[in-house]
């Protein structure tokens, strides 16, 4: 359940009128409602104040809830749900207004801290919310850190806990000095990494991330295939294995199903944002004889959302070519390692 706005009056911090920030707060008055109104007609939802839109999807994500919570519409929630098997994925996303302030020359480090206290404040709020909607929940953590995202995005803390068979997470953001943004993500322990998955995809896509970063997201950032990347499927522990199996697993046939198995995964891989360059990951994973996948497990990794992004193009490309038409059967419920490296950062 959302708290009421709380309403403060317009201060004015001084300073040097030319060199600092200046910024009116333009906000109507607003109260408050008795009880949330339904906002979710269809097509595009638009935020009013802030001009932010909200399609009926973004993906596989499907809008199915919007709340407006005050007299002039500048409290709202978004939700979106991605009920692709087998992991439900909840998503909710909530507008207000940060503290009504008027800046006129003030210091940058004046406002950033500032902004910093009116987010810590507030997620300080927000999770004693959820701890009394929740007492039973399990495994609180907390990242305390504020970090600008871009020019008027910044980031504040995160809180992530466990309820029953799910995962759920707090995220807090301030935009632009007059606006909080919040997410909630909601989804089963078991799908972890393919929940953050679709949560990161559909994330970057969100109207106030920069225009320059959601184009970035959009576009397919896959390493280049080349020897020299490192990159490799092998088989380990043959010298186990009876001869006739080591005979099979040393033919063309193998080799030639091996490399292929890379080069489609390789053709998958989307890099994070972010990632550093040189970064490796070691997959350990198993086939059937339909080129399904059927076990999955990150031996090595030097950045867990590297591995996420290397596991994703692993799984998603299943099933792969049938182990028996390729004349490679005899890898079939054998482990077989991946190591991938990627060659590039992208920005």
């Amino acid at each position: 359940m959302r708290l009421p706005i709380v309403a403060i009056l317009a201060i004015t911090l001084t300073g040097c009128p030319f060199g600092g920030i200046n910024q009116i707060n333009h906000l109507p008055e607003s109260q408050p409602l008795r009880e949330p109104r339904l906002i979710n007609h269809p097509g595009v939802f638009t935020h009013g104040a802030t001009g932010f839109a909200f399609p009926e999807s973004y993906g596989n994500f499907q809008r199915v809830t919007a709340y407006q919570y005050d007299s002039a519409g500048l409290d709202v929630g978004i939700g979106y749900n991605d009920r692709r098997s087998p992991c439900l994925v909840v998503a909710t996303f909530y507008v207000y207004p940060a503290p009504r302030m008027t800046f006129i020359g003030a210091s940058p480090s004046v406002v950033a801290s500032l902004e910093e206290s009116w987010l810590q404040h507030e997620f300080a709020r927000s999770k004693q919310e959820i701890e009394a909607a929740h007492p039973d929940l399990r495994e609180p953590s907390v990242q305390a850190s504020v970090t600008p995202v871009g020019e008027l995005l910044v980031q504040g803390p995160r809180f992530g806990f466990a309820k029953a068979d799910d995962l759920s997470e707090l995220h807090l953001f301030l935009y632009n000095r007059q606006w909080f943004l919040k997410y909630r993500f909601t989804y089963p322990q078991a799908c972890k990494t393919e929940a953050l998955a679709r949560l990161a995809a559909f994330t970057s896509q969100l109207p106030w991330i920069p225009a320059e970063q959601r184009e970035a997201a959009a576009e397919l950032q896959r390493p280049p295939i080349r020897p020299s990347d490192g990159s490799s499927v092998e088989l380990r522990g043959a010298e186990l294995l009876s001869p006739q199996t080591r005979a099979c697993l040393e033919s063309p046939q193998v080799r030639a199903y091996m490399e292929s198995l890379r080069d489609q995964v390789m053709n998958r891989w989307q890099l994070p944002l972010g990632i550093a360059a040189d970064q490796r990951v070691v997959l350990s994973f198993v086939l059937d004889a339909r080129g399904n996948v059927i076990r999955t497990a990150v031996v090595d990794d030097s950045d867990p959302q590297l591995a996420e992004s290397v596991l994703r193009a692993l799984t998603e490309g299943a099933p792969y070519p049938s182990l028996v038409d390729g004349g490679a059967e005899c890898i079939s419920g054998i482990p077989i390692f991946g190591t991938f490296k990627n060659p590039a950062s992208p920005h």
